[in-house]
């Protein structure tokens, strides 16, 4: 049983970054959010881009699955992420993945 953040995720690439318009060259861009899941309660969206969880940057899918993996359910976790050109903060309580993810 693993923690869940509840998003659909893929890396950014400066390949990426660039058809997209991002600020940034690297991360986790998020693609989907899981309707009632931990990401959404927090309030972050598709497309924002992760690039650090509890304060530990985050260059790939991988990294930020071994991360979360890592959490407790129930933990509260820092999730940095850039919206636009803005880099936001939130506070997401880590959930049970649910049997059907």
């Amino acid at each position: 049983v693993f923690a869940w953040l509840g998003v659909g995720v893929d890396d950014v690439t400066p390949v990426v970054a660039a058809q997209e318009g991002l600020s940034v060259k690297r991360g986790v861009m998020v693609v989907s959010v899981t309707p009632g899941g931990p990401a959404q309660k927090a309030g972050i969206l598709a497309g924002d881009v992760v690039t650090a969880f509890n304060g530990t940057e985050v260059e790939n899918v991988k990294q930020l699955q071994r991360a979360v993996r890592a959490s407790g359910i129930g933990e509260r976790a820092e999730v940095t992420v850039v919206r636009g050109k803005d880099s936001q903060k939130f506070q997401v309580t880590l959930e049970e993945q649910p049997r059907s993810q």
